[in-house]
């Protein structure tokens, strides 16, 4: 069983749906990834162009975890309790969320039977940053302007490459 803070949950949850964009033709973009590493807490989401994970602390933990939920009913679960600390216990099948109450979570699994994996981000947080000069910055994103269309039509173009 792992006690989490509930403000530390809606805040991170609040941070990690910015990115989910909940098409119904990718499933992926509907779940949220919960990952418990000792103390480290992740939630990972994703709109198909970008993934995003938030991570935070969890204060005296030892337990490791993973788990792909549904994100709208976590979320409005999460949101809507009112208690110090949420506990969260897996069990084979679903997610246990002890709150103002008890619910069960299905788990998401694949075709194979296996949880579902968000892709794996690696950031080498040992390279070393590159510095870009604001009047370059805007020349680029100048050159690249007109490829972006005006409308909603071609949603995959909405975005700088």
């Amino acid at each position: 069983m792992i006690k989490i803070k509930t403000e530390l949950l809606k805040s991170m949850i609040d941070k990690s749906l910015k990115v989910c964009s909940f098409d119904k033709l990718s499933p992926l973009t509907e779940l949220i990834e919960i990952k418990i590493d000792g103390e480290d807490l992740s939630l990972q989401t994703t709109d198909k162009i970008t993934n995003m994970i938030v991570k935070g602390k969890i204060e005296g933990n030892t337990e490791t975890a993973r788990v792909v939920v549904d994100a709208k009913i976590f979320a409005a679960l999460i949101s809507k309790t009112s208690t110090e600390d949420v506990e969260l216990n897996i069990t084979q099948s679903s997610l246990i969320v002890t709150g103002n109450g008890t619910y069960y979570l299905d788990i998401r699994i694949d075709e194979s039977g296996e949880i579902i994996s968000f892709p794996e981000i690696s950031v080498d947080a040992n390279k070393e940053a590159r510095e870009i000069a604001l009047d370059e910055l805007s020349a680029r994103m100048a050159i690249c302007r007109p490829a972006i269309p005006d409308n909603f039509d071609t949603p995959e173009l909405n975005n700088y490459y």
